[in-house]
């Protein structure tokens, strides 16, 4: 313990936050431990203070999160080709990505990224869907609040990139989204894929998902809007994919 105490500073929150901790554990063990004249209380005072140190409230974040009551697959893209058919295969739940990407071609040859044809094919597996070409990521959060499953474009690389979101999260009002990435997990801070052509399930920040699907119209203009550290969640670019419960 008094190792603790030579190397507390109060001004450090999380020590603040372990000397509430304390106090709580003492308070409960043994209730007159902290009373006014008790041999702590007078401990305290002959520190120079003017009474029994009182509890401050700890600083706890407040997390809350939602996750898509869509039945959606987990897939890796096979080539760097087929980002669109994967995240198609995911959110309908058919495996047969390549099959997919041929009824993509069959609708707009050489042009499988089209969203027109992406939502044709989404259709004819007769699920809840609807397309919107001019997105906010106020709307995104809404939609994935309600529980849906939603496929985005965005300039991670110099082709653009197809990724699913299932979920998002709120951590004291920052938000993050749960993506279901089909290449690999993105580097955001370098502005890369790292290379390891592995399926990624996990976050991405609200302000990586900004700079690239609503607020750009490139990757170098992807990277140029993540580094200014900016989000309008109101701003309306993203096109959605819509896959409802």
């Amino acid at each position: 313990m008094n190792d603790y105490l030579q190397h507390f500073d109060k001004g450090n929150p999380l020590q603040a936050a372990w000397f509430n901790a304390v106090i709580d554990a003492l308070a409960k063990a043994d209730p007159e431990a902290l009373a006014k004249g008790s041999e702590l209380d007078e401990l305290w005072r002959s520190a120079g203070l003017s009474s029994a140190p009182i509890r401050q409230a700890q600083i706890k974040e407040k997390i809350t999160e939602w996750k898509t009551l869509v039945k959606a697959l987990n897939l890796s893209q096979p080539d760097a080709s087929t980002c669109q058919s994967a995240c198609i295969a995911m959110a309908v739940g058919d495996r047969n990505i390549y099959g997919i990407r041929q009824k993509l071609l069959q609708i707009s040859p050489g042009a499988a990224g089209s969203p027109d044809a992406m939502g044709d094919v989404i259709r004819s597996y007769k699920v809840k869907y609807e397309f919107v070409p001019d997105a906010s990521l106020r709307d995104a959060i809404t939609w994935l609040k309600a529980g849906e499953l939603l496929i985005v474009h965005g300039w991670f690389t110099g082709s653009g990139h197809v990724i699913c979101l299932d979920g998002v999260k709120e951590v004291d009002s920052k938000f993050s989204f749960n993506v279901k990435d089909p290449w690999s997990e993105f580097n955001a801070p370098r502005w890369r894929y790292d290379g390891s052509s592995k399926f990624y399930d996990g976050f991405y920040s609200e302000l990586c998902v900004y700079a690239a699907c609503v607020a750009s119209s490139s990757a170098y203009d992807a990277e140029k809007i993540y580094n200014r550290k900016r989000v309008d969640r109101s701003q309306r670019n993203m096109w959605v994919h819509r896959i409802k419960p």
